[in-house]
């Protein structure tokens, strides 16, 4: 649901109290892996009190006109919300899919019952690969400052095939969560964030930053940003759709002539599968890389004169 006027003066009255009481940053304790299992999952799932700190988003999404809220509804992981793409982005600009304000951000996120304090775990469903639009859930919770989630190994399919419960229709009464005692609050985050203007300069460097393009062979060749490297994001998973192990994601990126050491930011079609790459060397190397929000829809329209094709 998109939050309205009311609610985000209401929302914003409760954070300007808030924030007088903590930081603005995720709090947390230790470090949170970049990847979770289905089994590690199923298991927090099962203590009584797990919707204390943990949060299930379900943010299932592709290029097509499919009601995936409606597919959400159908079947999902007992107690996860729909996360929706449509709804929150920034409304104002002619481009898809683009990060919204920070205050929207929270107002929306808070509205699916998720504070600073919680633990997010995302999921999509993809045929093609385990996690397709789920890390831009990821990408974009660390773009305003909330490094307290993770990634759903192998997505809703593989949830399904090692048999875990799932649940259909409206949500249940056991899935009604408490609400918080406060909001979520975001402060965004910079380094997670690659502009137009950054990456025309880039594009014209004489040594330029490492740019990593994440969509397929074809579409790479065809058009792309002047000195952008292709990195299908398909070849990071298993067959079983699973994301390859650490040290087989290091050695992909070497054997692409990528310097691990040195910076990158990712790009794509429109900032989707380029957060698939993001996470991936996250959670591979460790590394914080920017993610080109706009990427090549806006790239095309903005700077069709620096346009490469083969």
């Amino acid at each position: 649901m998109i939050p309205t006027k009311r609610y985000l003066v209401t929302f914003i009255k409760r954070s300007l109290v808030y924030t007088r009481q903590r930081c603005y940053s995720s709090v947390h304790t230790g470090q949170t892996s970049a990847l979770t299992s289905c089994e590690e999952l199923h298991e927090k799932l099962q203590n009584k009190e797990w919707h204390k700190k943990l949060r299930v988003l379900d943010a299932r999404w592709d290029l097509d006109d499919r009601d995936y809220r409606a597919m959400h509804l159908g079947n999902r992981i007992p107690a996860s919300k729909f996360f929706s793409f449509d709804e929150c982005r920034d409304l104002d600009t002619p481009f898809d899919r683009m990060l919204p304000t920070s205050a929207n951000f929270s107002a929306y996120v808070s509205n699916l019952g998720i504070s600073n304090q919680h633990h997010v775990v995302v999921y999509d469903d993809n045929e093609k690969v385990g996690a397709y639009s789920s890390p831009r859930v990821w990408w974009m919770f660390r773009a305003f400052g909330h490094d307290n989630i993770s990634i759903l190994d192998g997505g809703f399919g593989k949830w399904r095939l090692d048999g875990y419960p799932t649940v259909s229709g409206e949500y249940t009464k056991d899935e009604i969560l408490p609400t918080p005692k406060q909001p979520f609050i975001s402060l965004k985050q910079p380094k997670h964030v690659m502009h137009f203007e950054a990456v025309k300069v880039n594009a014209l460097a004489e040594h330029p930053t490492q740019a990593l393009d994440a969509r397929g062979k074809a579409r790479f060749v065809d058009a792309r940003i002047p000195q952008s490297h292709s990195t299908p994001y398909t070849e990071l998973f298993n067959e079983n759709k699973t994301l390859k192990s650490k040290e087989e994601l290091i050695e992909y990126f070497k054997q692409k002539g990528i310097d691990l050491k040195e910076d990158i930011f990712t790009t794509c079609g429109s900032g989707v599968t380029a957060s698939i790459l993001a996470h991936a060397l996250f959670y591979s190397y460790g590394k914080n890389v920017p993610v080109y929000d706009g990427s090549f829809s806006e790239w095309k329209v903005r700077a069709p004169e620096h346009i490469v094709t083969d």
